[in-house]
C-alpha cells in the first residue's frame, strides 16, 4: 500500500482549512519526502489548465507516484453537481468528469466521486436525484471504462450529504448501474459517523474498496480521536487489501505538521501489519 497525501493542483483557488497540501510542489514535496510519503492524491478542478509535463517532472523529480485524483473541489469551488436541477449545470458537471477521467487515464488511476454527486434538498427529491445520479454514473462509468479508469463512490456523513452516507447504500447504487468501473472508497472518518459498525462494514464491503482516506474522529490526525487503528489495520490485512490510502486530516496546527504527524503514526502501523 502506498500512504499519500492529498495536495492540490496549480488552479484549485487556497482556502483556509482544506483537507489538503495546499503549498507550492516545490516546497511541499521534499518535507514530505522526508516524512516518508511516496505518493499524491491530486485535488484538481481544471485538468485541462494544467501543465501536465511540468507537473509530472516535479513529482518524478522527487520521487512520487500518483494513487488517485479527487473532485470534491469540482464541487466545492466551481458549485458542479452530477444531480443538479438545472440541465446546463448538470451536463457541465458530467462534461468536467470526463476531463477528469481522462486527466487520471495517464496514470490508470482511480478518480473518486463524493460531494460532486449533489443532494436531495438541491436536486429535486430522493426518487429524481437518485435516478439522475444513476444516468450520470451509468454515462460517466461506460466513459471510465473505456478509459481503463476506476470511479469510486465516496460515502459522506449527514449533515454536509443527505444520501449514500453508508457503504451498503453506495454498494446498492453501484449495483444499479452495473459497471465494473465503479466501486467505493472509505473515508475513516466519514464511516465512523454514518455505520452502526464500521468495522464489520469494512468487512462485508471490502472486495469492491479502491482507495482510502485516513483520518480519525473529527478529522483528526490518526491515533488522536476514537478509531481503534489497530482494528482498521487488522481488517484490511486479512482481507488482503491491495490498493493505497492517502491522507485527508484538518491542517492543524499546519498542514505539513499534520502529515508529519500522520506519518508517523500510521508508517509503523502499516509495516506491522505487512501494509506497506
Amino acid at each position: 500500500m502506498h500512504l499519500a497525501v492529498n495536495i492540490l493542483t496549480p488552479e484549485v483557488r487556497r482556502v483556509p482549512g482544506l483537507l489538503a497540501i495546499q503549498s507550492d510542489l516545490s516546497y511541499a514535496l521534499p518535507r514530505l519526502k522526508d516524512y516518508g510519503y511516496d505518493s499524491l492524491e491530486l485535488i484538481t478542478t481544471d485538468p485541462l489548465s494544467i501543465d501536465r509535463e511540468e507537473l509530472e517532472r516535479t513529482i518524478s523529480e522527487h520521487g512520487f507516484s500518483l494513487v488517485a485524483i479527487n473532485t470534491g473541489r469540482v464541487r466545492g469551488e466551481l458549485g458542479l453537481s452530477l444531480t443538479s436541477p438545472d440541465d446546463f449545470v448538470r451536463i457541465n458537471s458530467i462534461m468536467r468528469t470526463k476531463e477528469i477521467i481522462d486527466f487520471a487515464s495517464i496514470w490508470a488511476i482511480p478518480v473518486n466521486i463524493g460531494i460532486l454527486r449533489g443532494t436531495i434538498k438541491e436536486g429535486g427529491g430522493e426518487t429524481t436525484t437518485r435516478e439522475k445520479l444513476i444516468s450520470a454514473l451509468s454515462v460517466l462509468s461506460k466513459y471510465a471504462e473505456r478509459k481503463n479508469v476506476d470511479l469510486m463512490i465516496e460515502t459522506v456523513a449527514r449533515p454536509m450529504m443527505d444520501f449514500l452516507n453508508t457503504l451498503d447504500e453506495a454498494e446498492n447504487l453501484i449495483n444499479s448501474v452495473g459497471s465494473p468501473a465503479l466501486h467505493l472508497m472509505y473515508d475513516f472518518s466519514q464511516m465512523e459517523l454514518e455505520e452502526e459498525d464500521m468495522y464489520k462494514a469494512m468487512e462485508m464491503h471490502m472486495s469492491n474498496a479502491r482507495h482510502l482516506h485516513f483520518a480519525d474522529t473529527e478529522r483528526k490526525v490518526p491515533g488522536k480521536g476514537k478509531i481503534d487503528w489497530r482494528r482498521v489495520m487488522s481488517v484490511l490485512s486479512d482481507k488482503k487489501y491491495q490498493y493505497d490510502a492517502s491522507i485527508e486530516v484538518l491542517p492543524v496546527p499546519d498542514e505539513m505538521k499534520a502529515a508529519e504527524d500522520c506519518a508517523r503514526y500510521l508508517l509503523p502501523l502499516l509495516s506491522a501489519y505487512g501494509l506497506k
